[in-house]
């Protein structure tokens, strides 16, 4: 769930689990992960986490375009670290991106 703020505002965003068999309404975001040079210092759920210039730039547009609110988002939804989990939601992408009520595309 991303917090509503102006651009400049800090990005704040929280976690929810959610099964696709209950059918949640979300948007999927697809992005250009971009430099992994390049960080920003995002919080979530109490918690500063590092993520690409990229993904904070599409989370800044994104929250002053709408009122969506609920995101599903690969770098934030997905433990990267764990190559299990990661590997089984690769398996279920076309599921997650085919269900989700609307997917916005964030180039750069």
């Amino acid at each position: 769930i991303l917090e509503n703020g102006s651009h400049s505002d800090e990005i704040v965003c929280h976690l929810k689990s959610a099964n696709l068999e209950e059918r949640p309404s979300y948007v999927a975001l697809s992005y250009v992960w971009g430099d992994p040079s390049i960080k920003v210092l995002i919080t979530c759920i109490g918690r500063q986490l590092t993520v690409r210039a990229n993904l904070a730039s599409a989370l800044r547009r994104l929250r002053e375009a709408s009122n969506w609110g609920i995101f599903w988002v690969d770098a934030l939804c997905i433990n990267q670290a764990d190559v299990a989990e990661r590997n089984t939601q690769v398996r279920i992408m076309r599921d997650i991106y085919g269900q989700a009520r609307l997917v916005a595309a964030h180039i750069g």
